[in-house]
């Protein structure tokens, strides 16, 4: 029973949102996400450029700002926060993405071929890690 309410109430909650963005569409103080997007996107790809230093990646974090703005659009408060905010969730949104790209081992350098003296990739690892 409890798990229905939260449920009900999260559709609920998204829906009501929907409703706000149809009938505001730029907010209470004329924000279009048109007017943002083509004014800020830019401006947040190049940002987000030089933090993770990849276009691909750039273009991909920009899409989930935008998505983020998309979402919040409605809770705009003044129209001159606008820049400084999107820049805070670009930069939120880099370093979510650093987070998650932690470094890892590439088992190719754990080959038996860099550890003669080894028999299994479980020893490499093993001889890998004593030097």
């Amino acid at each position: 029973m409890g798990m229905k309410s939260i449920t009900f109430a999260a559709a609920w909650s998204s829906l009501m949102k929907q409703e706000k963005r149809r009938e505001r569409p730029g907010g209470e103080y004329g924000v279009s996400f048109n007017t943002l997007y083509q004014q800020y996107y830019p401006a947040i790809f190049a940002f987000l450029h030089f933090l993770v230093g990849t276009p691909e990646v750039a273009e991909d974090l920009a899409s989930l700002v935008f998505e983020k703005v998309w979402m919040h659009l409605a809770d705009i408060q003044a129209q001159d926060t606008v820049g400084p905010w999107l820049y805070c969730i670009a930069r939120n949104c880099a370093t979510d993405y650093f987070r998650r790209c932690k470094p890892t081992v590439s088992l190719e350098c754990l080959l038996p071929a860099q550890h003669p003296h080894v028999n299994s990739l479980e020893e490499a690892v093993i001889a890998r890690c004593s030097q």
